[in-house]
């Protein structure tokens, strides 16, 4: 229940503390919570536990794929990069005279032309 507005619910969201102009903190703190406990019924946070649980979340934030995966290492971390942001990348002013290659819009005057054309 929120005990600003009276209203009930099964989890007090950030967005609902923040109609009253309150963040979580300072929810619990003008209420006498303790700053460790959840805003959410008991039901609802055994029922995150319980699907966290089932899924195996828990060994897949321990993972590091880094570290499993012996060609990951090989590449150093490095990934492809989309053209659309290797040209991002370009214009964002890393070398001085390099003109934006996108028009008022935002879009790519290479793309606006070809689009034109066909």
């Amino acid at each position: 229940m929120c005990l600003v507005c009276g209203r009930i619910f099964r989890h007090l969201t950030n967005t609902h503390l923040a109609h009253h102009d309150l963040t979580p903190e300072r929810y619990k703190e003008r209420f006498g919570h303790n700053g460790g406990r959840s805003l959410m019924a008991h039901a609802v946070r055994r029922m995150h536990a319980d699907n966290a649980v089932r899924r195996g979340l828990a060994q897949m934030i321990r993972r590091r794929p880094i570290v499993d995966d012996p060609a990951l290492r090989s590449r150093g971390g490095t990934r492809l990069r989309a053209r659309e942001e290797w040209l991002s990348r370009r214009e964002s002013g890393r070398r001085p005279g390099v003109r934006p290659l996108r028009d008022a819009g935002g879009r790519f005057r290479a793309a606006a032309a070809a689009i034109a054309v066909s």
